[in-house]
Protein backbone atom coordinates (compact mmCIF):
# COMPACT_ATOMS: atom_id res chain seq x y z
CA UNK A 1 0.00 0.00 0.00
CA UNK A 2 1.43 3.46 -0.75
CA UNK A 3 1.10 6.85 0.73
CA UNK A 4 2.21 9.36 -1.30
CA UNK A 5 2.35 13.37 -0.96
CA UNK A 6 3.43 15.43 -4.03
CA UNK A 7 6.31 17.59 -3.50
CA UNK A 8 7.11 19.16 -6.78
CA UNK A 9 9.04 16.57 -8.77
CA UNK A 10 9.89 14.36 -5.64
CA UNK A 11 7.05 11.77 -4.14
CA UNK A 12 7.07 10.81 -0.19
CA UNK A 13 6.30 7.03 -0.19
CA UNK A 14 6.13 4.32 2.49
CA UNK A 15 9.10 1.65 1.79
CA UNK A 16 7.00 -1.77 1.39
CA UNK A 17 9.98 -3.87 3.09
CA UNK A 18 10.46 -1.53 6.28
CA UNK A 19 7.78 1.26 6.15
CA UNK A 20 10.02 3.85 6.89
CA UNK A 21 8.42 7.44 4.96
CA UNK A 22 11.01 8.49 2.02
CA UNK A 23 10.97 11.03 -0.78
CA UNK A 24 11.82 9.29 -4.01
CA UNK A 25 11.83 10.17 -7.47
CA UNK A 26 9.54 8.04 -10.15
CA UNK A 27 8.22 5.10 -9.30
CA UNK A 28 10.33 3.50 -6.43
CA UNK A 29 8.87 1.24 -4.02
CA UNK A 30 11.58 0.61 -2.04
CA UNK A 31 13.89 3.39 0.42
CA UNK A 32 16.59 0.94 -0.77
CA UNK A 33 18.37 -1.36 -2.62
CA UNK A 34 19.23 -3.60 0.23
CA UNK A 35 15.12 -3.38 1.32
CA UNK A 36 14.21 -4.21 -2.45
CA UNK A 37 16.36 -7.54 -2.16
CA UNK A 38 15.51 -8.49 1.17
CA UNK A 39 11.86 -8.19 0.09
CA UNK A 40 12.08 -10.22 -2.86
CA UNK A 41 13.93 -13.00 -1.27
CA UNK A 42 10.90 -13.85 0.85
CA UNK A 43 9.24 -14.47 -2.63
CA UNK A 44 11.77 -15.79 -4.33
CA UNK A 45 15.02 -18.06 -3.96
CA UNK A 46 18.21 -17.97 -6.18
CA UNK A 47 19.45 -21.16 -7.23
CA UNK A 48 22.91 -21.59 -8.57
CA UNK A 49 23.33 -24.24 -12.19
CA UNK A 50 26.87 -23.99 -12.91
CA UNK A 51 28.33 -20.35 -12.81
CA UNK A 52 24.70 -19.32 -13.47
CA UNK A 53 22.70 -18.18 -10.86
CA UNK A 54 18.71 -17.98 -11.85
CA UNK A 55 15.67 -16.49 -9.44
CA UNK A 56 12.88 -18.91 -9.24
CA UNK A 57 9.95 -18.42 -7.69
CA UNK A 58 9.83 -19.94 -3.93
CA UNK A 59 8.63 -23.51 -3.62
CA UNK A 60 6.72 -25.33 -1.25
CA UNK A 61 6.71 -29.11 0.13
CA UNK A 62 3.22 -30.65 -0.62
CA UNK A 63 2.13 -34.57 0.17
CA UNK A 64 0.80 -36.24 -3.01
CA UNK A 65 -2.78 -37.58 -1.75
CA UNK A 66 -2.48 -40.68 -4.36
CA UNK A 67 0.94 -41.93 -3.70
CA UNK A 68 2.00 -39.87 -0.12
CA UNK A 69 5.39 -39.06 -1.79
CA UNK A 70 6.64 -35.62 -1.15
CA UNK A 71 7.01 -33.19 -3.69
CA UNK A 72 7.61 -29.85 -4.50
CA UNK A 73 5.56 -27.08 -6.12
CA UNK A 74 4.73 -23.52 -6.59
CA UNK A 75 1.08 -23.88 -4.99
CA UNK A 76 0.10 -24.81 -1.85
CA UNK A 77 -2.72 -26.23 -3.57
CA UNK A 78 -1.46 -28.92 -5.36
CA UNK A 79 -2.39 -32.10 -4.35
CA UNK A 80 -1.04 -34.64 -6.67
CA UNK A 81 2.60 -35.46 -7.84
CA UNK A 82 2.39 -35.95 -10.96
CA UNK A 83 -0.34 -35.94 -14.08
CA UNK A 84 0.11 -39.92 -13.70
CA UNK A 85 -0.93 -39.68 -9.65
CA UNK A 86 -4.03 -37.43 -10.27
CA UNK A 87 -5.48 -40.08 -12.93
CA UNK A 88 -5.51 -43.15 -11.24
CA UNK A 89 -6.65 -41.30 -8.41
CA UNK A 90 -9.28 -39.74 -10.10
CA UNK A 91 -10.43 -42.61 -12.30
CA UNK A 92 -9.75 -45.88 -11.00
CA UNK A 93 -11.12 -45.49 -7.73
CA UNK A 94 -14.21 -47.46 -7.37
CA UNK A 95 -16.62 -47.53 -4.67
CA UNK A 96 -19.07 -49.78 -3.88
CA UNK A 97 -22.84 -47.94 -2.40
CA UNK A 98 -25.90 -48.53 -2.33
CA UNK A 99 -28.69 -46.48 -3.87
CA UNK A 100 -30.68 -43.91 -1.51
CA UNK A 101 -34.30 -44.75 -3.87
CA UNK A 102 -34.15 -48.45 -4.85
CA UNK A 103 -31.92 -49.88 -2.57
CA UNK A 104 -29.64 -51.76 -5.54
CA UNK A 105 -25.76 -51.79 -5.14
CA UNK A 106 -23.92 -50.27 -7.11
CA UNK A 107 -19.97 -49.36 -8.48
CA UNK A 108 -19.11 -45.60 -8.72
CA UNK A 109 -15.73 -43.76 -8.72
CA UNK A 110 -17.59 -40.64 -6.73
CA UNK A 111 -17.69 -40.80 -3.14
CA UNK A 112 -20.62 -38.07 -2.90
CA UNK A 113 -23.48 -40.14 -5.59
CA UNK A 114 -26.18 -41.25 -3.80
CA UNK A 115 -28.19 -42.68 -6.39
CA UNK A 116 -27.80 -45.92 -9.08
CA UNK A 117 -29.16 -44.08 -12.07
CA UNK A 118 -30.34 -40.12 -13.01
CA UNK A 119 -33.70 -42.40 -13.32
CA UNK A 120 -33.78 -42.96 -9.88
CA UNK A 121 -32.63 -39.31 -8.31
CA UNK A 122 -35.24 -38.06 -10.42
CA UNK A 123 -37.94 -40.38 -8.72
CA UNK A 124 -36.50 -39.42 -5.42
CA UNK A 125 -36.98 -35.90 -5.54
CA UNK A 126 -40.62 -36.60 -7.24
CA UNK A 127 -41.46 -38.78 -4.42
CA UNK A 128 -40.62 -35.97 -1.61
CA UNK A 129 -42.86 -33.43 -3.48
CA UNK A 130 -46.02 -32.95 -2.06
CA UNK A 131 -48.93 -35.16 -4.07
CA UNK A 132 -51.35 -32.54 -6.14
CA UNK A 133 -54.47 -33.42 -7.94
CA UNK A 134 -55.00 -32.65 -11.80
CA UNK A 135 -57.07 -30.02 -12.79
CA UNK A 136 -57.85 -31.59 -16.17
CA UNK A 137 -58.64 -35.76 -15.28
CA UNK A 138 -58.73 -35.10 -11.40
CA UNK A 139 -55.70 -38.18 -11.52
CA UNK A 140 -53.18 -37.59 -8.29
CA UNK A 141 -49.31 -36.75 -9.31
CA UNK A 142 -46.49 -35.27 -7.80
CA UNK A 143 -44.41 -32.75 -9.29
CA UNK A 144 -41.21 -30.42 -7.61
CA UNK A 145 -42.63 -27.49 -9.25
CA UNK A 146 -45.35 -25.46 -7.13
CA UNK A 147 -47.36 -24.30 -10.34
CA UNK A 148 -47.77 -26.70 -12.16
CA UNK A 149 -51.38 -27.80 -12.26
CA UNK A 150 -51.61 -30.76 -14.79
CA UNK A 151 -49.99 -34.17 -14.56
CA UNK A 152 -48.73 -34.38 -17.95
CA UNK A 153 -48.99 -32.45 -21.44
CA UNK A 154 -52.27 -34.34 -22.66
CA UNK A 155 -54.31 -32.98 -19.85
CA UNK A 156 -52.75 -29.88 -20.38
CA UNK A 157 -54.36 -29.88 -24.14
CA UNK A 158 -57.51 -31.38 -23.13
CA UNK A 159 -58.58 -28.70 -20.50
CA UNK A 160 -57.26 -26.15 -22.93
CA UNK A 161 -59.91 -27.10 -25.83
CA UNK A 162 -62.59 -27.38 -23.10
Amino acid sequence: MYISINIEKNIMKICENCGKEVIVEGRTRFCSADCQRFFFDKAYTIKEIGNEQKIRKRYYLNICVYCGNEYSAYSKKGKYCSRDCMDKSLYNNSYKKSCVFCEKDYVTASLNSKFCSRSCESKSYRSRSPARICVSCGEEYRSPDKNRKFCSRTCFSKYRKN
